[in-house]
């Protein structure tokens, strides 16, 4: 079909749609401007394909969100809350974020540089004067920027294991100071848990009040993110979440939720529906500046220190030329100068993925309840089927 037919057909079809009141899901409705371009045949042929893998990674449940242009263009979910279960995951069900949560430490105290109230490179010792590292001046150098960008001096995942064991916070922290540092800071990547989480600390210091306390005031009350929250006694106060899942030979399982990793909120202790992840991507896309500035959204983007390209989650990445890590979010390149910001999480089984295409205008959100390879799968044929119909149809 030549382009103009096709064109001509996707507008008698999008009057039929309108007509029809036409939904990608039972809550999310095409905006009238998307109706007549390819889009909604594009996130069909998507929507079946995240069907098919469901069944074929044999993932309980999962949750879908993608923005174009500033409007949410599918808010969907996938399976059922738990494998031993017939209740279906909606656009409301809550998952946990595991490490997607670290995009929300650098919007935050973006939120309190744009009052003045910090500095991206303010040193950490000014607001907690009794923190050390081996190193009497990588302690001294030691910068909010090194902490959520992971330039920190420390090797990779010092004394994560220690939340997994159950310590409090204060006491992973107070051991820190017993780690060989491996070179001066910002000079060397290295991902973090523990130290990355002195943020909560810091933004607690000039404000009086908890990490958790910031965001529901400064990020989800204002982004109306109605379902999102930061303990483990706000996600099990829930009723509509999604059970946590291992792996069990090909099969997935039920397993308990953990308390793991709510001490170490700013690394991996938030909790969202996908609907309030759709609210999450607008506002990352700067589609809501009277939220946060775009300058401020910037600087949060831009690249600090270069990474590994071998990575679990990049393996389904194809063509991916280098990749960065920023703060709190991840920077991938690919070819004809194309860019990613990304990050994707894990934590108790859960899986999640989330990305924007800022050239594009186009993002999407993924959280699924089993260590599958979905969420892995789901993200990068996302952006494939959408460069394979750009290229034959040409951009909206």
């Amino acid at each position: 079909m030549s382009r103009i037919l096709f064109l001509l057909f996707l507008l008698f079809v999008s009057n039929s749609l309108t007509d029809a009141g036409y939904t990608t899901s039972a809550k999310t409705q095409y905006p009238p401007e998307l109706v007549a371009t390819w889009l909604p045949l594009m996130l069909e042929e998507y929507e079946n394909f995240a069907d098919l893998l469901m069944e074929s990674t044999h993932t309980p449940g999962a949750a879908i969100a993608i923005v174009k242009d500033g409007q949410v263009v599918m808010s969907k979910g996938f399976g059922t809350t738990a494998a031993t279960s017939n209740e279906a995951i909606d656009e409301h069900t809550i998952f946990r974020l595991g490490s997607v949560s670290k995009g929300f430490a650098p919007v935050l105290t973006g939120l309190l540089v744009e009052e003045g109230l910090l500095s991206w490179d303010d040193k950490v010792t000014k607001y907690l004067p009794n923190f050390y590292l081996a190193s009497e001046k990588n302690t001294e150098e030691l910068t909010i920027r090194n902490l959520l960008s992971h330039t920190t001096s420390l090797p990779k995942h010092a004394y994560t294991n220690l939340i997994e064991e159950g310590y409090s916070f204060e006491e992973m922290v107070e051991e820190l100071k017993t780690v060989d540092v491996i070179g001066k800071v910002g000079k060397h990547y290295s991902y973090q848990n523990v130290v990355y989480s002195l943020i909560s600390d810091i933004v607690e210091k000039v404000t009086g009040k908890t990490y958790s306390q910031l965001l529901e005031e400064r990020v989800f009350a204002p982004l109306n993110m109605a379902e999102a929250s930061a303990t483990c006694e706000d996600f099990m106060a829930e009723e509509n979440i999604a059970f946590p899942h291992k792996n069990y030979g090909r099969k997935c399982v039920p397993t308990d939720i953990l308390e793991n990793y709510y001490t170490v909120v700013p690394a991996a202790g938030v909790n969202a529906s996908i609907t309030d992840m759709g609210k999450w991507l607008q506002a990352m896309m700067g589609y809501d500046a009277n939220f946060i500035q775009n300058s401020t959204l910037t600087e949060i983007f831009e690249p600090v220190i270069r990474t590994p390209r071998r990575n679990n989650q990049f393996a389904y990445w194809k063509y991916m030329k280098k990749a960065h890590y920023a703060m709190g979010w991840r920077v991938l390149d690919f070819p004809k100068e194309e860019k990613l910001i990304y990050h994707s999480g894990y934590v108790n089984g859960y899986k999640t993925e989330i990305a924007l295409h800022p050239t594009k205008n186009i993002g999407i959100a993924i959280l699924s309840n089993a260590p599958t390879r979905f969420s892995y799968e789901a993200l990068p044929m996302f952006f494939k089927k959408h460069e394979e119909y750009e290229r034959i149809y040409g951009k909206i």
